[in-house]
Order: structure tokens, then sequence, then C-alpha cells
């Protein structure tokens, strides 16, 4: 049964289905007071360093990178909608906030190719929040950590910024970039 049928496409094998890996599970942490606490849940795919391979790039190779990020987009866009209607929140009690990105992996990877991996679900979760993933609205953060083998996920945090000096200035408007 799916954590979300109204969102699930079905097919996908990043989707977050119960038959998937325990990481694609949404989960999220529950709120005592909106955006007091991190909103934390994994999005379940492997993510590859794009900047790496010397197989240069041919249509075929840009094809699959292109598909590949797409899913990767819209399973992080699915999780993010689902971990916020689980702790009844809206994208606006979050913002501005902070974002962290973990890669699990078994291997890791330098800091500028795990930045480029994640580019996917970044864009999905600047979507599900309803930004522009470049504005000042959202600082992103990087990190990794060792998984057991064949086990992969990236684990989203989620909270919101002490600081909103940042977004001074700015005009918010969810919804449009």
């Amino acid at each position: 049964m799916c954590v979300m049928p109204t969102l699930c496409t079905g097919g996908c094998s990043e989707c977050i289905h119960d038959r998937e890996s325990k990481l694609n599970k949404t989960r999220a942490i529950p709120q005592s007071a909106k955006g007091s606490q991190p909103v934390v849940f994994v999005v379940g795919c492997k993510t590859t360093n794009p900047l790496n391979g010397g197989i240069g790039a041919t249509k075929q190779i840009l094809a699959i990178r292109s598909r590949t990020r797409a899913m990767q987009r819209k399973s992080a866009h699915d999780c993010t909608v689902a971990a916020l209607h689980g702790a009844r929140l809206h994208p606006a009690d979050l913002l501005p906030c902070v974002v962290t990105l973990t890669r699990m992996s078994a291997g890791t990877m330098d800091t500028d190719g795990l930045a480029a991996s994640q580019k996917g679900i970044r864009d999905g979760i600047a979507d599900a929040l309803g930004v522009n993933d470049g504005g000042r609205f959202i600082e992103w953060r990087y990190a990794q950590r060792k998984a057991k083998p064949k086990t992969f996920g990236v684990e989203v945090r989620l909270e919101r910024r002490g600081d909103a000096q940042a977004a001074k200035g700015e005009q918010l408007t969810l919804g449009g970039r």
C-alpha cells in the first residue's frame, strides 16, 4: 500500500511504497509547535556524481541523466509534501528555513560532487515549498554518512531558520518563482 496514493505514479522504482526499502518511507517528527522542531524524512534514491566519468556527453547519456534527475525531483517533491502533511505544516510555517541533505551510501564523494548529485532532490524540495531553490528563503547544507552496502537514500532535514535577516527585503510569494 502506498503512503501517498494521490501523488503516487505506482510504477516508479524510487516511489515511496511499502514494498520498497525502509528508506523510502516518509517519516516526520511530530510538531509540538509549528516550525519549532525539524521535519526529517528520507528520500529513497541512489545519488551518483554527474561530474565524474569519462564516457562523454552523448545524447543517450544526457537523456539518462535528465530522466534520473526528473525521477529524483518527483520523489523528493512527493516525500516533502507527505512529510509536511504528516507534520500538519504549511510550507510558509517553515520559511525561511535551513535544509540539510545527508547522502547515505556505502561510498563517499567529494564536496562538489556531493552537491551536484543532489540537484534533483534540491529542486523537488524547493518545488514542494513553493520557492526558488536559489532564493534567500532556503539555506542549503550538504552532508554524507556511511550506510550498509546496497543501501541508498538521502535524509532531508527541514528546520526553520532562527535568523530571518537573510530574507529581509525579499517578498515571499508561495507557489511562484
